[in-house]
């Protein structure tokens, strides 16, 4: 099994995903009131962060229960669905900012 990425608390990065949306609420729909002054984009990315951990976690723990013969294999394949799709948003997320960052670096002076 492999161990579960440590929580990242530095920096006011450790809440939820709910200023970015995720795959099971949609984006911009609960708690999409984060403003600069509460953390902004830095309180995003550590909620995204802890969301991808929590969804992770729970998929690793339903393949484990299921491997043990104990879960049910459709709960399975929705965590592991939403596991997923939480790692294709963060992924984008993360491309996108990294695009923004090179569109930056080379504006002119």
């Amino acid at each position: 099994m492999i161990p579960p990425i440590p929580a990242i608390s530095a920096s006011g990065m450790s809440s939820g995903l709910s200023a970015l949306g995720s795959p099971a609420t949609g984006p911009l729909q609960s708690g999409a009131t984060t403003a600069a002054g509460e953390g902004g984009f830095a309180a995003s990315l550590g909620q995204a962060i802890d969301s991808l951990q929590s969804v992770t976690t729970a998929a690793d723990t339903a393949a484990t229960s299921a491997a043990a013969g104990q879960g049910n294999i459709a709960e399975v394949m929705v965590a592991t669905s939403k596991a997923e799709l939480e790692t294709q948003l963060f992924t984008t997320i993360r491309d996108r900012a990294v695009s923004a960052y090179n569109q930056i670096i080379d504006m002119p002076a």
